[in-house]
């Protein structure tokens, strides 16, 4: 059941690359980023699951997902105000 996980999650991050590149505005743009890197923050969770060294991989992914939100807001203010301020 894992494997089946990890390949759904791959897929959905392969569907979501090709959303980055082809989408037209940047609004889709960021949310597909986002979108992408829920994904890899699930996917980690799944490695580590099956790997046997969850503690490591917990701490991993979510300072990924931290630093993923850090950079989703920032994109959003950056292109709410047109700029830095």
């Amino acid at each position: 059941m894992l494997k089946f996980s990890i390949f759904v999650l791959l897929a959905c991050g392969a569907v979501m690359l090709f959303r980055i590149v082809s989408a037209r505005s940047v609004y889709d743009r960021i949310l597909a980023v986002n979108v992408f890197s829920t994904c890899v923050v699930m996917l980690i969770m799944l490695l580590g699951a099956m790997g046997g060294a969850v503690e490591l991989f917990i701490d991993v992914s979510l300072m990924y997902a931290c630093v993923g939100l850090v950079a989703a807001v920032g994109f959003a203010r950056f292109f709410l105000y047109n700029g830095w301020r």
